[in-house]
């Protein structure tokens, strides 16, 4: 009776199976050309700025020093800053968000003794 042969020690992790890799990424397609969003239509240099006063959220979430998915939670829960909605896009008028952080504003209750 011989001994089966002994395995080797792995030097390296075993991949993942081919399902499990890149999960949420694009995967790379031999010959496929990559997908390119179209270029925005330049603005004519004497045409109104509409979105003057409007920020989108992420530059909202960069000033307050929150999450993008925060300000979707406040939105859902109805508790945020006032918003419009352009399609998908999300903004928020700047005077807006003033008028309701300064509805937020408190003043800070006085300690008995102190």
């Amino acid at each position: 009776m011989s001994k089966p042969p002994k395995a080797k020690p792995l030097s390296a992790p075993i991949p993942p199976p081919p399902a499990l890799r890149g999960r949420g990424r694009p995967r790379k397609v031999e010959g496929a050309e990559p997908v390119v969003a179209p270029a925005p239509i330049p603005r004519a240099p004497d045409a109104p700025d509409l979105f003057a006063g409007w920020i989108g959220e992420l530059e909202l979430a960069r000033q307050r020093g929150v999450t993008v998915h925060a300000l979707r939670v406040e939105r859902r829960r109805g508790g945020g800053p006032p918003f419009a909605k352009d399609g998908q896009r999300v903004l928020y008028s700047v005077q807006g968000f003033r008028s309701w952080l300064a509805s937020r504003q408190t003043t800070p209750a006085k300690r008995d003794g102190k």
